[in-house]
């Protein structure tokens, strides 16, 4: 191997994977840049001295590293030449370690990511939901450099290698004898290698684990069991001179939600920057220009709110991202602008909330806001929808999407124009509605009484019935339209007085009911079409709704299986608790009308409807339960099948 290593080309190779990770300077002043300018006077020479036993390592340069909520860090940056003989050597080894790395290590891994980690923890929960949240105290600055030498001396044959290694190891101490430098190119092989005796140990005594770098989960069916995993992982790690951090180290339950790797799981919540003490899905909490009186003073408005979930499903043999990081604007007056890769959100001119472009997978507007053109540019490059609810007309929201594929673009005008495909496609979608919509009335007869619904249930039956033969997409839709009379014509015998809801209308909603019923096929209308696009479809070439610019059409159609089992049944269910109550709505300026939904009560219905798309349901293409916001993937993946391979469409229908 030693021959290899340090070849022109292994060296070149290492370079490159330098310069791309960063032009950060070493403690010589060099950038990758610099360094670039005679590369091969400078590889020539750190191959020679390498292979002569004259290479030493320079003194590091020392970066501070400050985080908001963290204790401050300090990365210890090699020159650039030392970075490419580290991650020569990296590059090397990386395959032959990793075969031996247990599978329930996820960091600084080939072909594995915190995405992978995530997802492996969602899918553990599912039957472990007693989890050990473990963090090990100050885990970089303990290692010790005894056994991790010992561990190199027994992982690497090749004697001039594990040369190499003890004089990366001793060239930074954090405290005597211990301590690796954070910074360092070879400092990840050198963790995983450290804790693969904690993965042996935990997955031999039969414990679930997830651990990236030095942040780890294990998974327990219950409290005895996680007891018996921390206790194992406390005497484990201290065999190994490391121990826990008793301040960050908990026991919990997988539905009280766990922050891990930047990422909310489990319970939804909704981010807030004055929570800025918890994790939230951005990877830090956002600086606030305000001086403390101003928060002060500011704190009843709501700010933005991040709607933080990350899942992934298994489909196929492959994860696939099921869950959507949604920008949520709720206060009027905002200005959403583009500060490099971050879309920073402003209010007369103090900054209100900071996130990184690629921590978010859509952005909703709810009040009235504006876009700078370098916002709406850094969205688009990033293929991130953006929805517009307009206050002026609540309920007709206009979409904004990236380009679909060319490819899949052109199968779905074909299907357009194709008046059978198009005419069959919706009969199953209505077919779909009309049973959900049934299952609802049933479920909610069963708890408020069924004899004042049962004729309206009745005709819902009749219509389900009528639908596949109806002949033209007009018959369709005006069957599906008395199909929703009956069925909102049974809510009015279970909503508490003062609702003053008669019928379903908008443009504008005429009533409180209709006004949050509105509000919440918006953000379902989004996320369906956020997944559209993701699929590659056009938002805007359905079925079963007209087209007219500016509607997602596709979305409008995906989302009417949905629209009984994730808003129908969540708006009832929090007006017959009092969740939501009439007084939570104000009188619309311009015409009159009860129809607009205070601050507070809109931040709550937001927090509402995350945790109702969070909620677990079956279906059909999934062999374990899912939640809402897969089901609804799960269902844009069928119409895609359907639109480029012709495969009959399946509604998705709730048990």
């Amino acid at each position: 191997m030693e021959s290899l290593l340090f070849t022109e080309a292994r060296l070149r190779e290492a370079f490159a994977k330098v310069r791309r990770n960063s032009d950060c300077a070493g403690a010589d002043g060099l950038t990758p840049s610099t360094y670039s300018i005679d590369l091969d006077s400078h590889l020539h020479r750190l191959r020679d001295a390498i292979e002569a036993g004259g290479y030493r390592p320079q003194p590091l340069r020392a970066i501070p590293l400050i985080l908001p909520g963290k204790k401050p860090r300090t990365l210890a940056v090699p020159t650039v030449a030392d970075r490419v003989a580290q991650t020569a050597v990296a590059l090397a080894l990386t395959p032959v370690f990793d075969a031996r790395f247990s599978e329930a290590s996820y960091g600084y891994r080939p072909a594995r990511s915190v995405a992978f980690a995530l997802a492996a923890l969602e899918e553990h929960a599912m039957t472990r939901p007693v989890l050990v949240d473990a963090d090990i105290q100050d885990f970089f600055g303990s290692i010790g450099h005894a056994r991790l030498e010992a561990l190199i001396d027994a992982w690497i044959p090749e004697e001039k290698l594990r040369a190499l290694a003890r004089l990366w190891i001793a060239q930074h101490e954090v405290r005597p004898g211990r301590g690796i430098a954070l910074g360092s190119p070879i400092s990840p092989l050198f963790a995983n290698l450290y804790l693969d005796e904690l993965d042996r140990v935990l997955c031999e005594a039969g414990h679930t684990l997830v651990r990236y770098a030095d942040d780890f989960v294990v998974a327990c069916r219950n409290d005895a069991e996680a007891s018996s995993a921390l206790l194992l992982t406390g005497k484990t790690l201290a065999g190994m001179d490391l121990e826990l951090n008793a301040a960050k180290t908990r026991v919990l339950h997988w539905r009280e939600g766990i922050d891990f790797l930047g990422a909310h799981l489990g319970a939804p919540r909704l981010w807030s920057p004055a929570r800025d003490s918890q994790r939230s899905i951005a990877p830090e909490p956002v600086h606030s220009a305000r001086p403390a009186s101003a928060t002060a003073a500011m704190s009843d408005a709501p700010p933005p709110l991040l709607g933080s979930r990350s899942d992934y499903l298994t489909v196929s043999g492959g994860r696939v991202k099921t869950a959507l990081v949604t920008l949520y604007v709720t206060e009027p007056g905002c200005l959403l602008k583009r500060e490099g890769e971050r879309i920073v959100v402003s209010k007369k001119g103090e900054e209100r909330a900071s996130f990184p472009v690629i921590k978010i997978d859509q952005v909703i507007l709810l009040a009235q806001s504006a876009l700078t053109a370098g916002a709406l540019a850094l969205l688009d490059k990033h293929r991130i929808p953006l929805l517009v609810d307009d206050p002026a007309e609540p309920g007709t929201p206009s979409m904004f999407a990236a380009a679909a594929g060319v490819e899949i673009m052109e199968h779905q005008f074909e299907r357009a124009r194709d008046p059978a495909f198009a005419l069959d496609f919706a009969k199953r979608v209505v077919a779909g509605k009309i049973a959900n919509a049934r299952t609802v009335l049933r479920r909610y007869a069963r708890e408020h009484g069924a004899n004042a619904i049962r004729s309206h249930e009745l005709a819902l039956a009749q219509v389900g019935g009528q639908v596949a033969r109806a002949p033209s997409l007009e018959v369709l839709r005006g069957s599906e339209g008395f199909a929703a009379k009956s069925y909102f014509a049974a809510f009015r015998c279970w909503l508490p007085e003062g609702w003053g809801f008669a019928a379903r209308a908008t443009r504008p909603p005429p009533d409180p009911f209709n006004a949050v019923l509105s509000l919440g096929y918006t953000l379902l209308l989004q996320n369906v079409a956020a997944f559209i696009q993701a699929a590659g479809l056009h938002p805007q070439i359905g079925f079963l709704h007209a087209r007219r610019p500016g509607h997602p059409a596709l979305a409008s159609d995906l989302m009417e299986e949905f629209r009984p089992v994730v808003v129908d049944s969540l708006v009832l269910n929090l007006a017959l608790n009092g969740r939501i109550v009439p007084m939570d709505f104000t009188c619309d300026r311009a015409t009159g009308l009860r129809n607009r939904l205070l601050p507070d009560a809109k931040k709550r219905f937001i927090g509402s409807f995350e945790e109702k798309l969070c909620s677990r349901i079956t279906h059909e293409d999934s062999d374990q339960p899912v939640n809402i916001r897969q089901a609804l993937n799960l269902q844009v993946r069928r119409a895609l099948a359907t639109i480029c391979k012709g495969v009959p469409y399946r509604p998705f229908r709730v048990r």
